[in-house]
């Protein structure tokens, strides 16, 4: 065998081994350079494949397009880094909160609560204070109702109407889909506008299958770059019918519902209208949340029967802790209207008595049990006169002696 012989084959079982283990193929006006790069020893070339001696891989050399080398400060990380972005965007030293406190701008929140319990109504209506405050512009809101019926429809249409914001909801010529969604807020992104417009989606559920994990993750990861970018989400949805072994409810889906969101409120009743006292409660406690850090916000209106339901939505308004004793204690008070009326009458007409002649005297008129007199008799015992009706005094041996504020 020649030394020409010789090389060809060294050359022939480089080639062959860079392609048995992987490596990238050289282009051919590289070849000459190649045996430079790789030294394979002549064992190699003769011997057997299995006492070859181990071979380091040769150097890959990426070669940038030459549209895309822009010069030795060519940095292909700039291209996927949002600092541009963001540059001229001050950090706000403090988040404005909106629909009640409850979610924070360039989020996506859930609002989600059971059927009937009025997360539209108290969505809507928190809008609408919002919108009268300016802390939103309503040309860039959007209220998307898939979830209502036709009359519904056409309320919301005209309350939207009164404020200036939009409604979308499906017709027979133009259904208002998933993609459609999502490239509205591409739009709106790319256009500049995302940081002023505010999305609410009633409800989510008809956006992606609440029970696939997947079409969640990837719904969600869609809408990013519209809240990147300063837009706000709220999506209304439902929780299951059964409870948490608490007995609190939890929302319907996988867990990547709340994982793949900024922020997620349940809502539970905490107080049913009466003939007396016609408020609705709900308690929306915060499960997760990154700026807004409200652990729950108590919002009410009116629920009695017989309003329409623009004259419910005026009602809406958020409860502070102490409004919400005063309406707990108003609804327990007619429960207890019996024995508070007794027993304000003994006090009234006796001056003050003591508290085991009270509680006999309260038993015998009203016929009610001892327990559930004396659990009257102290619920409203104290010297707050918004909360308590009678305070006592102790005298001699302990002996407490009641009078009415």
């Amino acid at each position: 065998m020649t030394d020409s012989d010789e090389n060809s084959s060294k050359i022939v079982r480089k080639e062959q081994l860079y392609t048995d283990l992987g490596f990238p193929q050289r282009e051919p006006e590289d070849a000459q350079n190649q045996e430079d790069v790789v030294e394979v020893h002549s064992e190699c070339a003769d011997g057997d494949d299995e006492q070859s001696a181990p071979v380091e891989p040769p150097p890959v050399v990426v070669k940038a397009d030459k549209a895309e080398d822009k010069g030795d400060e060519f940095n292909p990380i700039s291209e996927f880094a949002v600092n541009d972005a963001f540059r001229s965007q001050q950090v706000p030293s403090e988040v404005t909160s909106l629909i009640g406190g409850m979610i924070a701008p360039g989020e996506i929140t859930l609002l989600i609560a059971a059927t009937g319990l009025g997360k539209t109504i108290a969505t809507l209506g928190l809008l609408e204070d919002d919108i009268k405050a300016g802390r939103v512009k309503p040309q860039y809101v959007v209220y998307v109702n898939k979830d209502d019926s036709g009359l519904g429809i056409q309320e919301k249409v005209q309350f939207a109407n009164e404020l200036g914001f939009k409604v979308i909801a499906d017709r027979p010529d133009n259904v208002f889909s998933k993609v459609d969604l999502i490239n509205l807020t591409r739009h709106l992104a790319k256009s500049g506008k995302a940081k002023d417009s505010f999305i609410i989606l009633d409800t989510f559920k008809k956006f992606h299958d609440v029970n696939d994990k997947k079409e969640t993750v990837n719904f969600y990861r869609a809408l990013r770059p519209f809240t990147i970018s300063g837009g706000t989400i709220l999506g209304i949805g439902h929780t299951n019918k059964a409870t948490d072994q608490n007995g609190r409810a939890v929302y319907a889906g996988v867990a990547d519902i709340i994982q793949d969101v900024d922020a997620a409120l349940i809502g539970e009743l905490v107080l049913s209208p009466t003939e007396q006292n016609a408020i609705q409660a709900v308690e929306f406690r915060r499960e997760k949340g990154r700026l807004v850090k409200t652990p729950s916000v108590i919002c009410g209106y009116a629920g009695r029967d017989g309003l329409s339901w623009r004259d419910r939505v005026r009602t809406v308004h958020v409860l502070t802790k102490d409004e919400m004793e005063v309406h707990r204690l108003k609804n327990a008070r007619l429960g207890d209207l019996e024995a508070i009326i007794c027993i304000s009458e003994i006090l009234r007409i006796d001056g003050s008595m003591k508290k085991m002649e009270l509680v006999k005297a309260v038993m015998e008129t009203t016929g009610e049990s001892r327990r559930d007199v004396m659990a009257t008799l102290d619920r409203y015992t104290g010297d707050d006169p918004k909360r308590h009706l009678w305070n006592f005094k102790v005298g001699d041996r302990g002996a407490k002696s009641y009078k009415l504020l």
